[in-house]
């Protein structure tokens, strides 16, 4: 294990193995559907590569262009994003500068899902909604990783004291139990 700092430069290789690293580190899946939507050329294969060395992890990965891409071991299909569900992992090009394209991935992923963003060098870090939970560097461009800001609903607090005599917080307690919020 080696720390990594949260805005760090890697050779590809390394950056797409942090990332990965960072991903299960989340997650409880076993078998992760990754969807990469591609213009110039797919990271997919370094991230399957990635994925190998985890013996109980399965990948499912699908690569999306309207080009003519081409990758070992990997169909390329001429689909829309939008026509994807569940997937843990979404991967976009320069989704800071197409918001539409960020909230379609947004929508697309399952609960815990992460979305890497290839930056090039003129990055203006705008992904409303999202967490930007790492950065890194590579040779030729900048791999942003986000996840869906997750909201937890607050918490119900009652405050007790307990001298053995007096059990007027004990109405409280049980209204806040029947209304299943979450109670301290």
């Amino acid at each position: 294990h080696k720390f990594v700092p949260f805005d760090t430069e890697l050779p590809m290789q390394s950056a797409v193995r942090v990332l990965v690293q960072i991903f299960l580190e989340n997650t409880l899946s076993l078998k992760v559907k990754i969807v990469e939507v591609a213009k110039t050329g797919a990271i997919s294969p370094i991230l399957q590569e990635a994925f190998n060395d985890q013996p109980l992890v399965k990948t499912e990965i699908t690569l999306l262009s309207d080009e003519n891409l081409t990758a070992p071991n990997l169909k390329v299909h001429n689909k829309t994003l939008s026509s994807e569900k569940q997937c843990e992992i979404v991967i976009l090009e320069g989704a800071s500068g197409n918001l539409e394209l960020l909230q379609e991935a947004e929508g697309v992923l399952k609960e815990n899902g992460i979305i890497i963003s290839r930056e090039g060098d003129d990055l203006s870090p705008n992904f409303p909604g999202l967490a930007l939970l790492a950065q890194i560097k590579t040779e030729t461009e900048t791999l942003v990783l986000l996840r869906k800001v997750v909201s937890y609903p607050k918490e119900h607090v009652i405050m007790a004291k307990f001298d053995g005599t007096t059990y007027d917080w004990l109405p409280k307690l049980q209204s806040a139990m029947r209304n299943e919020t979450k109670t301290l």
